[in-house]
């Protein structure tokens, strides 16, 4: 006689739940310090203004850009919205030949400041500044500026931007991609052995896929280490090895990270190497110390990227590391454990030396309920992530990163729709095969529906707290429908993992591409009706600017009547604001295209962020007005 009590199965799952909760609350709370810690934003000689976007944006510079000087200055400096990394030329400065004219060291002033020092006889004549900084996030980003010495003049500078290398660019997607898939392997596929299946902790080929799995992910990250240095210099794999480039990674946030990160996987292959030949014959509070410590170390190595990724930056960016932490734990608990049903579980008992049907028939609902957790952490995490990096519905349709973030949602659909054919086939063919298999370890669900009937009689205590499951304990070996069942499941679930492998792909991708919020640039387009009061002094101003970018835009101005007509004022002017600077009246010089039209041709704005437009028309010698219009700069 078998006594499975029902009480056991809640109260496990309820423990569960709790320390899930305690520990993303502990996340929650850990957050915001963990933000300052990693990325500075305390830092001394931080602008007033936060960054809102993943990577950094140009603040200001030394001369301002645009702006003509008198005398040329000693040094040349650029300002941004967040700490930045820099190599020698990340500052590098053009005469109006084209000859470089800095003496190659660039220098941090502070933790968001950069400057390089000019070299003696600077003539007359405007002058092309080009920057290219490593964002808090660990990616490149560049751009330039102008600024003049006595005059403005031509200026011959051939191409200021080297493309990026191809090689190590896609190099470095395949890298993360592979650290990912080897971080899921080893963090949910122990889990899964330690919550679901602890028989197969017992199997030597389990035990080689863990090892292999935490040496991959060892060095996949020292490979992401070595080729971060040439992938944000922009350099060839001949790089990977300049001791420079290694030090500037490593004054970066994904230098330690990533050190870390290799340290936590040795750990992780000490770990499961004593744990999993022990699993078969622990108890059940061992298995739950073991998962509790096993749950520590998988949330730290994912800690390890959500502190320097899109997660660490933008909008509401301490709550943004617990909410890619609960994402990549739910992503590797589900994916390790189709892994391991696929790999090893679900191999039928009389093929390939797999295990005996109960063991199974245990693990498959189990995982079956956990897998539906994850669905729905991935979900909610993987929605405020996106809100937070793409801001717009806009942007969610017009960007690369928009496009990516699609091409993951239409996997996970399919995910999701092969994991409710695997439900199905658990909760219709598994319980009936297992019966018919006589292991004397039947599931509730198969005693309940009346399997294994002949062989004994249930009974409940009239206290509600157990159900007693009369069954032969004399192994029969596996029933004839024993093996159709676990090959279909195994089909389902090998599908499955094939689709989650590619959204693995979709997602280190999306860590290397500029997010929606700040890769979107609508052309900026409103209309609004003004009236100076003088006669015939009614009509509409139309707006255009494009890109509406950080730099130069061009802003075009038309002036129609109510009937659609041109409207031909006296006098147009305009000028651009900047609220959270204090900045303004900027003029804004219009040049007259039509009858009724201007256009503005380099018009600067210095900062990212919400800038307020005025047009100021005039229609007689007497009467005139003003409107403006917000200009979202990204």
């Amino acid at each position: 006689m078998r006594r499975a009590p029902l009480g056991a199965a809640r109260l496990r799952l309820a423990r569960l739940v709790v320390i899930g909760i305690v520990m993303a609350a502990g996340l929650i709370a850990v957050a915001p310090a963990a933000l300052a810690a990693t990325t500075g934003h305390a830092a001394p000689g931080a602008p007033a203004a936060r960054a809102v976007f993943a990577h950094a944006a140009l603040a200001s510079t030394q001369p301002a850009d645009g702006s003509v000087v008198s005398t040329a200055p000693q040094q040349v400096s650029a300002s941004f919205d967040q700490p930045v990394g820099i190599i020698a030329n990340s500052l590098v400065v053009y005469s109006p030949t084209g000859q470089r004219v800095d003496d190659a060291q660039t220098i941090h002033v502070t933790p968001y400041e950069i400057a390089v020092d000019l070299l003696p006889g600077v003539g007359d004549g405007t002058y092309t500044a080009v920057w290219h900084v490593i964002s808090a996030d660990t990616h490149p980003v560049e751009g330039a500026f102008t600024f003049s010495v006595g005059a403005p003049s031509a200026t011959h500078v051939g191409a200021l931007l080297p493309a990026s290398d191809a090689v190590v660019s896609g190099l470095f997607a395949a890298v993360r991609w592979l650290e990912y898939l080897c971080f899921a392997l080893l963090g949910g596929g122990v889990a899964f052995l330690v919550i679901c299946w602890p028989d197969g902790g017992g199997r030597k080929s389990v035990r080689t896929l863990v090892t292999a799995s935490s040496l991959g992910l060892l060095l996949s990250t020292l490979l992401g280490l070595l080729l971060q240095g040439p992938y944000s210099a922009g350099d060839g794999l001949s790089q990977m090895f300049s001791g420079t480039l290694v030090r500037t990674t490593f004054q970066g946030s994904l230098g330690p990270a990533s050190e870390t990160r290799e340290l936590m996987s040795l750990l992780a292959f000490g770990i499961a190497s004593f744990l999993l030949p022990r699993l078969p014959a622990a108890s059940p509070r061992g298995r739950q110390a073991a998962g509790v410590v096993w749950a520590l170390l998988v949330t730290a190595i994912a800690g390890s990227w959500a502190v320097y990724d899109h997660a660490s930056t933008g909008v509401q960016s301490p709550w943004g590391i617990p909410d890619d932490i609960i994402h990549l734990d739910a992503m590797a608990l589900w994916i390790g454990g189709l892994a391991m049903l696929a790999g090893f579980a679900l191999r039928g008992p009389g093929r390939h030396g797999g295990p005996g049907t109960a063991a199974v028939a245990r693990a498959v609902p189990r995982f079956s309920a956990i897998a539906l957790g994850c669905v729905i952490a991935i979900v909610a995490s993987g929605a405020y992530q996106t809100w937070r990096e793409v801001g717009t519905w806009g942007a969610l349709f017009d960007t690369a990163y928009g496009r990516l973030i699609l091409a993951k949602i239409a996997g996970l659909i399919a995910l999701i729709a092969l994991g409710y054919l695997a439900r199905r086939l658990i909760q219709r063919g598994l319980p009936t095969a297992v019966a018919l298999a006589g292991t004397g370890h039947l599931p509730l669900a198969a005693a309940q529906a009346g399997a294994g009937a002949g062989a004994g009689a249930g009974t409940a205590d009239d206290r509600g707290g157990a159900v007693t499951v009369a069954v032969d304990t004399t192994p029969a070996g596996p029933g004839p429908a024993w093996e159709p069942a676990m090959r279909r499941l195994r089909t389902s679930v090998a599908a499955e993992l094939a689709v989650a492998a590619v959204i693995l792909a979709f997602t280190a991708l999306l860590v290397n591409t500029a997010t929606g919020r700040e890769a979107y640039a609508p052309t900026v387009s409103a209309s609004q009706a003004f009236n100076t009061g003088g006669p015939d002094g009614a009509g509409i101003v139309h707006v255009f600017a494009d890109p509406a970018r950080l730099g130069p835009n061009t802003i075009d101005v038309y002036f129609t009547t109510a009937g659609g007509h041109a409207f031909i004022p006296a006098q147009v002017t305009a000028q651009l604001y900047f609220a959270a600077r204090n900045l303004g009246p900027l003029p804004v010089t219009l040049t007259r295209t039509a009858p009724g039209q201007y256009r503005a041709e380099n018009a600067t704005t210095t900062f990212t962020g919400q800038w307020t437009l005025q047009i100021i028309v005039r229609s007689d010698a007497f009467d005139e007005t003003s409107v403006t219009f917000p200009v979202a700069i990204h």
